[in-house]
């Protein structure tokens, strides 16, 4: 009889705690995990689509905890990956733990065991990997032939065998319940929606995508910071009004709170919204707003530079709503002094090298250059991926050069 398997994760781009390592999950999931599961022959939980393990892969009209809690107690298999010490996924393991007596496996970037102390988990063995490494043929093949000895160890185990502590330790008897197999499918799953409303935020159909992110929100109760991001991007994108650019922040405002998040994206998108505002009411409030959100946001700055980059650049508009010299000398060589802080940090900042990613971080390198040393030409040769980061960029560009010429025109560099 073929087992079956859910897998627990997070999924997108996450950072590991108390470091600024971030790891791609659905690379964990697509090139470490995936591959291993589906030649080991277990199938999924839901009938629906035989490879579909991880939750966002399955559409349902359930809510998100009810099937969670369902799958961990009907799969034969699960596996959880702990590596962003996500809240949910950390709950459902021990969920999971609390449920059934065996076949519980752990996965863990080594990053995540160096840097965070366990007690409880400790005792578990885990299945530790190389997020730095998760699409290198020798590090997927490692990592294939410890799940495929586990996963065959779980499928042949008897009923005397125990790898949840509640178990082993006999605080209770396994009762076992009957329980019926979802229905579902892979159409209009979590992941299938997320994939098609990042692509319609790179074509820039940005009421497209606002449409598809309010549906992953709504239905399915997904209030994932990145998600969460994603939604106001598309919002504040789709129409550069007064009334929608103020609406969209108060959004914004309702999921995150901004004075105390770390969420350096939710900082930038605040920031970038404010600037908007700027532009259109000619109101200093907006102005000096976007500065300290870029400002706090380049405080947990990880992987792209775009916080502090847009900082710096955002310095330098001070001239439309100052006049004092002294003031518009001060901030002009902020705005170069932390551009030189900023590429001097950025040789030594830890961060995944992906095509789309290293677009932006080179291109926020080459603002930063032209700020901090006024380089007529950039030292970054920049490949676009997408419309919108083809205009973003270009755009950005000719405002920064602009803003630099009249703020350096009235401060007497030029």
């Amino acid at each position: 009889m073929e087992k079956t398997c859910f897998v627990i994760m997070g999924f997108k781009t996450k950072k590991i705690p108390n470091t600024n390592i971030k790891v791609n999950l659905d690379d964990t999931y697509d090139y470490l995990i995936k591959p291993a599961l589906i030649k080991s022959g277990v199938i999924s939980v839901f009938s629906g689509d035989c490879h579909a393990y991880r939750c966002d892969e399955i559409f349902t009209t359930q809510a998100i905890n009810e099937t969670f809690i369902k799958n961990l107690y009907t799969a034969d298999i699960v596996i959880a990956d702990i590596t962003a010490l996500n809240q949910n996924a950390i709950y459902e393991l021990g969920m999971r733990h609390a449920m059934k007596p065996k076949s519980t496996i752990i996965m863990c970037d080594k990053e995540t065991l160096r840097n965070n102390n366990f007690f409880d988990l400790t005792f578990n063995p885990h299945i530790t990997y190389d997020s730095g490494c998760q699409k290198n043929l020798d590090e997927i093949k490692r990592i294939e032939n410890i799940l495929l000895k586990t996963i065959e160890t779980c499928k042949n185990s008897g009923e005397d065998y125990i790898d949840s502590p509640v178990f082993s330790y006999g605080v209770y008897k396994n009762n076992i319940v009957k329980m019926h197999k979802q229905e579902d499918s892979y159409k209009d799953s979590l992941r299938s929606l997320i994939n098609e409303g990042n692509y319609f935020i790179e074509t820039e159909l940005y009421e497209e995508a606002e449409s598809i992110y309010k549906q992953i929100i709504e239905k399915s109760n997904c209030l994932d910071n990145d998600i969460i991001c994603s939604y106001i991007l598309a919002m504040y994108k789709k129409e550069l009004s007064f009334e929608n650019l103020s609406q969209t922040l108060d959004v914004l405002k309702k999921y995150i709170k901004l004075d105390t998040t770390t969420c350096e994206n939710a900082l930038g998108i605040a920031a970038s919204i404010n600037l908007k505002l700027f532009s259109i009411k000619k109101e200093e409030k907006f102005l000096y707003s976007a500065i300290e959100y870029y400002r706090k946001g380049s405080y947990y700055e990880s992987g792209n530079l775009y916080c502090a980059k847009n900082y710096c650049s955002t310095l330098l508009k001070i001239y439309q709503v100052e006049n004092n010299l002294s003031v518009l000398k001060e901030y002009y060589y902020t705005a170069v002094h932390n551009a030189k802080f900023f590429l001097s940090h950025s040789q030594v900042i830890k961060r995944k090298s992906a095509q789309y990613d290293d677009t932006w971080f080179m291109s926020n390198q080459n603002d930063l250059f032209f700020i901090a040393f006024n380089f007529a030409t950039s030292p970054y040769k920049i490949i676009y991926n997408s419309t919108r980061q083809k205009n973003t960029i270009e755009c950005g560009r000719l405002i920064l050069e602009d803003d630099m010429h009249m703020l350096q025109k009235k401060i007497g560099k030029i």
